[in-house]
């Protein structure tokens, strides 16, 4: 499995997104419109935001402010959930 994004909720002001990574696929580095947070359901995930990098493991959560560069990269098969405010 490489990655599958289903949209669970699309709203003016808001999107939730449900990502299934296989090992390895990294999402390239990107910017949001608006404020996201990124919460890992189950797996294990490298979340890097400039100059920091955080492994994060089930149940764990970052928070991010609008237009803030990040990539993900999965470290083993992962389930992720993707909120994103100000969404259009």
């Amino acid at each position: 499995m490489d990655a599958t994004r289903i949209t669970l909720v699309k709203e003016p002001a808001l999107r939730v997104v449900l990502m299934l990574l296989g090992r390895g696929p990294k999402i390239s580095e990107h910017q949001a419109a608006g404020p996201l947070t990124f919460q890992v359901l189950s797996g294990s995930v490298t979340f890097r935001a400039g100059r920091r990098a955080a492994r994060l493991g089930s149940g764990e959560l970052v928070v991010l402010e609008a237009a803030v560069a990040h990539e993900v990269e999965a470290l083993e098969e992962s389930a992720c959930l993707l909120t994103l405010g100000g969404a259009s």
